[in-house]
């Protein structure tokens, strides 16, 4: 047992000394060959060991095809060794060699029985490095060898493909005269004449369509040879395959022609060569776009630099027969293409060539439409006088009228239409405004003065019910709201209407004190009650618009109308007491708003001072423990004064006598007032002059002291949230 321990260990013992031994001289083979000493080379191989035992990763050989050793290549290859050994991206030593262009070591591979057609990791084989390098003596040498020339790498690609992509003409002639496939393709279906095209290697081009390769062949995605050129700008290639026959109207998968990619790309030279060699100039795409269009959209481009050829185009494309009332996908025809781009010169072009000006789009849309979003006024006058018709509707219910207007058009071009013909009163179908609710609506002052100007209704309703004048009110238009109460078209009797909103409550409600005044003194009664059951200084409190409801109080509002009314209203659906119910009584909004003055001031305007309801809201205001969170102590001891001092000291007899006369004058009481026989000081103690005489100075300031919009000509300044 014993010796035979003994035994195995002197055996592995010398396995090993024999291994070290064999890696001892592997290592000076490889350090001789490192420095190129062949004499060295040849003393180590004289001994007996195995030439292909790998040291470093690599064997001798491996090692002098790297370095380029010729004559070291032949002594290990005497030795016996190996010459299909691969590195570990399977590389065979003849990839290594073809890889650097040593030629003669390559052909002593292939004399002693190299693999030719071994390919790498990446599918490449000899014949596909060398094309892909350009070694054409190489290249020969294997074709020579019987190399297969049509083997694809991972991307499909084979050496004819590499050799064209990398414009190595030698290589690419002997690999076609060495019987290669000429028209074989890629994992994306290309042939190396697509490859050529696209890269526009004219001269590649010639020998492979001389070679016999198809001129027409298509890849995955429909791209032919002749469309690569045409996508890439090359416009000798696009010629020279026209000539050889190349079908200049194959379109690819999506539909796309060669003449529509060049339009698109800007390639005006090489869509008139299309053009002149008898192309089908009304193919379209699968978004059914025509050359016309999109040589329309080239020509339009602002800041373009082929702005001028394209317009060249377009019209040689109109003499080569092109349909210029072929519509898009939209509907959209050049005719309305150019209009809508606000293109003249090429809008006055299709006019001479009879274009259809009776078109529409899918959506409606006229010509007159198209010309309308151009904002072009000559355009426009043009169209019109052209004969297009001026009142058609699109799906939106939109004359071009209504159009211009919703747009911001320019206003020569609003002048045009409405001096053409154009109906003022057309409504649209969303939302039944009229072109004068628009122009108010987009803050556009002189188009609204215009219409009014030319004879628009400027009483008509849009589906809310809304007048000309109530939108005016609502946006603070006053100088389109004055034009409107002075035309002769309007109609008083709309402000007794009970059934419609009343400008009167969209001034109140917004704040527009000076458009409140315009109304009052027009003849609005100060006095009506809206749906809600609301009079106007009752919104006006609501809202918080102190200025208007001084206003209101001023042209001696009554603060007991919108109790005289007993019926129901919009608001009795939402309170359980009855109207007038006690959360829209004045002073109690008032108090909502904690504003003490305003609380004085309505205590001292009421023609009859509410004891038994400021009873009753100081009991609340004593009562309800949730008023503690929302008025300062110091607050609350200040309104709750003003209450005692209204129940026990409510007026002196001046004050009554003044509250009498002031019921009796009614509202307005200014002219009323100037007829009284009384003293001037008396004429201004009716008046509360000293409580109101400084009233607009107080609106003035205020509105000096806020931000300017400028709305087009608007002053949108509201008075909501601002005391006096």
């Amino acid at each position: 047992m014993a010796t035979s321990g003994r035994k195995l260990l002197r055996d592995s013992s010398r396995a090993g000394f024999e291994k070290r031994e064999k890696r001892r001289q592997i290592r000076r083979l490889q350090e001789a060959i490192d420095k190129k000493d062949t004499e060295t080379v040849k003393e180590i191989l004289q001994d007996e060991f195995d030439v292909d035992f790998q040291y470093r990763g690599q064997t001798a050989l491996q090692q002098a095809v790297r370095e380029g050793c010729l004559d070291i290549c032949k002594l290990l290859i005497a030795k016996g060794a190996n010459v299909n050994m691969s590195d570990a991206e399977q590389n065979n030593l003849l990839n290594m060699a073809c890889w650097r262009g040593f030629a003669e070591i390559s052909d002593l591979l292939i004399q002693n029985g190299a693999d030719i057609d071994e390919r790498n990791i990446h599918g490449f084989t000899p014949a596909n490095t060398c094309a892909l390098q350009g070694y054409p003596d190489i290249l020969q040498m294997l074709i020579s060898a019987k190399a297969d020339l049509d083997i694809h790498n991972q991307h499909g690609t084979t050496a004819l493909h590499t050799a064209v992509a990398r414009r190595h003409f030698e290589c690419v002639q002997l690999l076609m005269l060495g019987g290669c496939r000429v028209d074989t393709q890629d994992e994306r279906r290309r042939t190396p004449l697509i490859v050529a095209a696209g890269s526009g290697f004219a001269d590649v081009i010639e020998l492979l369509v001389n070679g016999g390769a198809s001129v027409n062949a298509k890849d995955i995605t429909g791209t032919t040879a002749l469309f690569s050129a045409v996508a890439n700008g090359y416009p000798e290639v696009v010629r020279s395959l026209v000539n050889s026959g190349a079908d200049i109207n194959q379109p690819t998968t999506k539909g796309v022609t060669p003449l529509l990619e060049a339009i698109h790309n800007g390639f005006t030279d090489i869509a008139q060569l299309l053009i002149d060699s008898k192309c089908d100039v009304n193919l379209t795409d699968r978004l059914h776009q025509a050359p016309i269009h999109l040589a329309i959209a080239k020509a339009s481009q602002f800041f373009s630099e082929t702005t001028d050829a394209a317009t060249g185009l377009v019209r040689s494309l109109v003499e080569a027969g092109c349909d210029i009332n072929l519509p898009d996908k939209g509907g959209s025809t050049p005719l309305y293409q150019s209009a809508s781009a606000g293109n003249l010169d090429l809008t006055e072009y299709l006019l001479s060539r009879s274009a259809d000006i009776a078109a529409r789009k899918k959506d409606g849309d006229t010509v007159l439409h198209g010309a309308v979003h151009g904002n072009n006024p000559n355009i426009v006058q043009r169209l019109i006088q052209a004969g297009c018709p001026l009142n058609d509707k699109n799906l939106k219910g939109e004359h071009p009228l209504l159009t211009a207007i919703t747009f911001s058009a320019k206003l020569e071009m609003i002048k045009a239409l409405v001096s053409g013909g154009s109906c003022l009163d057309e409504r649209d179908t969303v939302a039944g405004n009229t072109p004068l609710h628009y122009a108010i609506l987009h803050y556009n002052t002189p188009a609204a003065l215009l219409l009014i100007d030319s004879g628009c209704d400027v009483n008509m309703l849009n589906t809310k019910r809304h007048s000309p004048l109530y939108t005016a009110c609502e946006k603070n238009a006053e100088e389109v709201a004055r034009r409107i109460l002075g035309s002769p078209k309007f109609q008083k009797r709309l402000f007794l209407v009970r059934n419609i909103p009343q400008p009167l409550f969209a001034a109140v409600s917004n704040g527009h004190a000076h458009m409140v005044d315009m109304l009052i003194q027009t003849g609005c009664d100060i006095n009506m009650i809206n749906s809600d059951g609301q009079t106007p200084v009752q919104q006006a409190l609501t809202e918080n618009c102190p200025f208007v409801v001084k206003l209101l109080l001023k042209y001696n509002c009554d603060l007991h109308a919108h109790a005289r009314v007993k019926r129901l209203y919009k608001c009795c659906l939402l309170h359980e007491d009855q109207h007038p119910h006690f959360d829209l009584e004045p002073l109690f909004v008032a108090l909502t708003h904690k504003s003490v003055d305003l609380l004085k001031l309505l205590i001292v305007c009421y023609w009859k001072i509410p004891g038994k309801f400021i009873a009753e809201l100081d009991n609340v205001f004593q009562t309800t423990a949730e008023l503690n969170t929302h008025y300062s102590h110091d607050l609350k001891s200040e309104i709750r004064e003003v209450f005692l001092l209204s129940s026990r000291f409510p007026r002196s007899l001046k004050e009554c006598c003044r509250a009498l006369v002031r019921e009796r004058l009614g509202a307005c009481p200014g002219e009323k007032v100037e007829q009284l026989p009384v003293a001037t000081m008396m004429k201004d103690y009716i008046l509360m002059e000293e409580y109101f005489g400084d009233l607009w100075e107080k609106i003035e300031e205020h509105e000096n002291s806020q931000p300017k919009h400028n709305f087009n000509a608007f002053n949108s300044v509201t008075y909501r949230d601002i005391g006096p």
